[in-house]
C-alpha cells in the first residue's frame, strides 16, 4: 500500500499552492514531508480514509501502511516519529526521464460495486503482466511513450505539469452502459514513472441500472496502479 501510495502522489512540484495537500511520509528516525499531486478523492480511495473538508490545513501522516490527518504541525509530527522536529517541504527542479529500455508491471489496488466472479477474475489476468519498450523521450515526459507497442488503452493526455498528466480512453458509444476510463501519470525520478488507470461502468438510465443490479454490474469500478522503471540502455 505505501508502494502504492508514493507512486501516485509523489510529484516534483515548483510551488506551493494554497490548497495544496500535504503528506509525511515517516519512519522511526523522523519523517519527509512533500507535496500530494494526487486529488483529495484520489487520496481518499488509496487509503480508505475519508479526505477531510479542511484537508489544505492538514498533513496526511502516513507511517508503514497506517495512514491519519493530523492538524498538528509538521514539526511535532516530526518529533512524534523521532525526528529532529524538521520537515520542510521538499521542492525539486524539473525531472528529465533517462532515454534507454523502460519496463512496466501492472498490480490491481482494488474492485468495487462489481460482480464476485469479476472480481475473483481481474487480479489474476493481469498479475505478472509486463511490457518492455526502447524509449527515446527528447528531454520531456510522454506518458504515451510509455504503452508504445503494449496492450495499454489508447489515453488521450493532458498535460497538468512537466512530470503529470492526467488522461481519458475515448468509449464507443453504449445504449446501456456508460462507460468511463480515466488515467493519471506522473514521472517521480529519472528513472522511475508510475501511472493509474480506473475503469468504471455506469447505467445510461434508471431503468438500465435496474438491469445492471441484478447482475451485480451497476457502479462497477476497477482501479489499477502500473510501475515503470528504467531498466537498461
Amino acid at each position: 500500500m505505501k508502494r502504492l501510495f508514493l507512486a501516485l502522489c509523489l510529484l516534483p512540484a515548483p510551488a506551493i499552492a494554497e490548497d495544496a495537500l500535504i503528506y509525511a511520509d515517516c519512519g522511526n528516525a523522523g519523517c519527509t514531508c512533500r507535496i500530494s499531486a494526487a486529488s483529495a478523492e484520489d487520496i481518499a480511495t488509496l487509503t480508505g480514509i475519508p479526505t477531510p473538508p479542511n484537508a489544505a490545513q492538514l498533513t496526511l501522516v502516513m507511517r508503514g501502511n497506517s495512514f491519519h490527518w493530523s492538524a498538528a504541525s509538521r514539526s511535532d509530527i516530526d518529533r512524534e516519529a523521532g525526528g529532529d522536529g524538521v520537515c520542510e517541504i521538499e521542492v525539486f527542479d524539473e525531472i528529465i526521464p533517462k532515454d534507454g529500455t523502460w519496463t512496466g508491471t501492472v498490480e490491481v489496488t482494488g474492485i468495487s460495486g462489481c460482480h464476485p466472479q469479476v472480481a475473483a477474475m481481474v487480479p489474476p489476468m493481469v498479475e505478472g503482466m509486463s511490457q518492455t519498450n526502447s524509449i527515446t523521450w527528447g528531454g520531456a515526459f510522454d506518458p504515451a511513450k510509455l504503452a508504445t507497442g503494449g496492450q495499454s488503452p489508447d489515453v488521450q493526455w493532458t498535460r497538468v505539469r512537466s512530470d503529470y498528466f492526467t488522461g481519458t480512453v475515448p468509449m464507443e458509444p453504449n445504449g446501456v452502459l456508460d462507460v468511463s476510463v480515466n488515467a493519471t501519470a506522473t514521472l517521480l525520478a529519472p528513472d522511475q514513472a508510475a501511472a493509474t488507470l480506473t475503469i468504471r461502468f455506469d447505467p445510461v438510465s434508471a431503468a438500465d441500472g435496474g438491469a445492471l443490479a441484478l447482475i451485480g454490474m451497476n457502479g462497477c469500478e476497477a482501479n489499477a496502479a502500473y510501475d515503470f522503471r528504467h531498466t537498461g540502455g
